[in-house]
């Protein structure tokens, strides 16, 4: 799991949480994050390019990762 910088804005604290709740070790944990997830995203549109942030970073963690992993979109966390 990489260690995650400080968030300095709410985008920062939002790809956060999302990769928090990806890579949780509980289902408890993740749902937790998808909570705080929602309350940082101001947008759909933020929340798509985060959620895609978060993809990347995991793709260059393991390459065999896939977005089927976990369902992390906006219906997740609304």
């Amino acid at each position: 799991m990489k260690k995650l910088p400080q968030p300095t804005t709410n985008y920062r604290a939002l790809v956060n949480a999302l990769y928090l709740a990806v890579t949780a070790p509980t289902d408890k944990l993740s749902a937790e994050c998808l909570i705080m997830a929602r309350d940082f995203a101001e947008s759909q549109e933020q929340l798509e390019k985060a959620q895609a942030e978060v993809e990347q970073i995991l793709r260059a963690e393991d390459a065999s990762w896939s977005v089927a992993t976990k369902d992390v979109g906006y219906k997740a966390i609304t």
